[in-house]
């Protein structure tokens, strides 16, 4: 009996594995195939990984090119640096040197024409005390003054013909100049410049100084008008024409800032060859004030011989 028992479990536990058989084989297939489906997504992120690698790498050599790149853009701007610093000493070195250069010419203009006027008189002279002479010859008849400086007169050329007279020519004289330009908040004692100059008869006022130079012993007349605008509150301020170290006339003007207004100061006097003639600011009252010159209104300074001391 218990024999058959055992007998009858054996072969049902056999027949249990023949029947569960399938499914395990089944189960392994699963799981094998599931195996070779990562592998392959292995195998694919390996690839991107490694794709990702080598541009990561492309782009560390573009980062080193332009680092290069940038340090010799960095050492050419260096050197433009240098050279341009180099440049602006060479340029204000120049224009020291243009300076100089100029004043000379300015100073050996002024001397020539004194020294023409002095041959002049001492010719007209000469021709007093010699009039029995015809062969008296005039050497200052050939001068030509052509060394004045083109910014203060392109065509100041005096020649004395043999057809006018040395003193005839001694006793003209006559300027007219204006700003070309706004000058705003100019300051007290301030030299106006009128570079502009439409008539210098003998080249004596300065386009460049804003000076005019007496070329003879008279008595002159001078006339200078300011156009005025407001610069903060109001406009106003005081002018003054001077000869030399001396003021000889001032002007004042206050004007609202609602409108622009113009001040006319003018004077005569006498002066002596080589007087320096010209207008500036107050030297001690404050300004406030802006300077105009256009076409709605010019600031101009003029000035003539009157009559020469015989």
């Amino acid at each position: 009996m218990i024999a058959g028992l055992i007998l009858f479990m054996c072969f049902a536990c056999f027949d249990a594995r023949l029947s569960s058989g399938p499914q395990i084989r089944t189960y392994e297939a699963s799981i094998e195939d599931r195996f070779m489906k990562m592998e392959i997504r292995l195998n694919e992120q390996s690839m991107q990984l490694e794709a990702q690698s080598n541009r990561i790498e492309f782009l560390e050599d573009k980062v080193a090119v332009s680092e290069n790149r940038i340090q010799k853009q960095n050492s050419v701007i260096d050197t433009l640096k240098k050279s341009l610093f180099k440049n602006k000493d060479t340029m204000s070195q120049l224009q020291k040197w243009f300076g100089v250069v100029n004043t000379s010419q300015r100073v050996c203009s002024d001397q020539l024409f004194l020294l023409r006027n002095q041959l002049l008189k001492f010719e007209t002279f000469l021709s007093k005390t010699n009039d029995a002479s015809d062969d008296f010859e005039k050497p200052v008849s050939k001068i030509r003054i052509t060394d004045v400086p083109p910014q203060e007169n392109r065509e100041r050329r005096l020649l004395v013909g043999s057809s006018i007279s040395p003193m005839a020519i001694t006793q003209y004289s006559a300027f007219y100049a204006y700003f070309s330009h706004h000058e705003l908040a100019p300051g007290k004692h301030h030299t106006l410049i009128f570079d502009t100059v439409k008539t210098n008869t003998d080249g004596m006022y300065s386009g460049s100084t804003g000076v005019y130079t007496v070329p003879l012993d008279g008595v002159y007349g001078f006339i200078y008008t300011i156009r005025m605008g407001c610069h903060t509150a109001v406009a106003f301020g005081a002018f003054e024409i001077i000869k030399n170290n001396e003021v000889e006339g001032v002007s004042f003007i206050n004007a609202p800032c609602s409108q622009q207004d113009t001040v006319t100061g003018n004077v005569i006097i006498h002066a002596v060859q080589g007087d320096k003639v010209f207008i500036r600011t107050h030297s001690q009252s404050t300004i406030d004030s802006n300077i105009y010159s256009d076409l709605n209104g010019k600031t101009s300074f003029s000035g003539w011989l009157i009559h020469a001391d015989q």
